[in-house]
């Protein structure tokens, strides 16, 4: 799945959350509603092969505005990190 199709999984709200970028969210106060603006805003920063898949799903560097989103093209896309830049 490319970014296209994470940005069609967003926006049928099909994505899940890690535990750490649950954590993040709650401890920074970010909505969902944000995180989904950025992925489907967002301009790709940086696309990387997942090494915990051995290569098998990429992780796509979002940024928008002061946020930096990395998202996973998983089954769901699984959203991984979440950070807001100074």
């Amino acid at each position: 799945m490319d970014i296209d199709g994470i940005r069609d999984k967003i926006k049928n709200d099909q994505f899940s959350f890690t535990f750490h970028a649950t954590e993040e969210r709650l401890r920074k106060n970010i909505t969902t509603e944000t995180i989904c603006r950025v992925i489907l805003n967002g301009t790709v920063a940086k696309i990387e092969k997942d090494e915990k898949s051995e290569g098998k799903l990429n992780k796509y560097t979002l940024d928008w505005k002061n946020f930096r989103i990395v998202v996973k093209n998983d089954e769901p896309p699984l959203i991984i990190s979440i950070r807001v830049k100074n």
